[in-house]
């Protein structure tokens, strides 16, 4: 991907501000890190809610699998929507978050989840947000990403909510 500072914005994407980015952590436990919840709790703060992002920090930590993260969503009381590859409807999904302004959470790389925060480029290119290094956004191909994220099992997920005015 291609790196671009953090003061760069885009304000047709879920371009969410520096200050609403959380960045990994690792588990109290000495275990993974918490990549799939520091993605959540950056969806949380776009969509203006602080206080389900406090909470989701108190409560979930360290690595997640797919079903365990649905559970933790399910907890949350809040409305959500996922897909992987097992279901049909992935691309169409993205293509969703990003034509809504909406970030959403992705199993993307080796064991890791970043937020996927929209198309550019007429759609030719995704915006992604790497929890590790969260004051860049990396730039791919939209090919290049979408093979990836299938890769990784083409997991994604969103609070279904209008994101709060930029």
């Amino acid at each position: 991907g291609v790196v671009l500072g953090e003061t760069h914005y885009i304000r047709t994407l879920a371009d969410v501000p520096p200050e609403f980015r959380q960045h990994n952590w690792p588990a109290s436990s000495d275990g993974p890190g918490s990549c799939v919840n520091a993605s959540t709790i950056t969806i949380l703060r776009f969509m203006g809610f602080e206080d389900h992002a406090r909470w989701w920090m108190e409560n979930f930590e360290g690595g997640e699998w797919d079903t365990s993260h649905i559970s933790h969503l399910q907890a949350s009381g809040l409305l959500f929507a996922f897909v992987s590859d097992e279901a049909d409807g992935g691309e169409q999904f993205l293509e969703y978050c990003s034509r809504n302004r909406l970030p959403a959470g992705i199993f993307f790389g080796e064991r890791h989840a970043q937020n996927f925060l929209g198309y550019v480029d007429a759609g030719k290119t995704a915006v992604v947000l790497d929890n590790n290094d969260p004051k860049v956004l990396m730039f791919y191909p939209r090919a290049v990403f979408l093979a990836e994220w299938h890769r990784c099992g083409g997991f994604a997920w969103t609070f279904v909510y209008k994101p709060a005015q930029p």
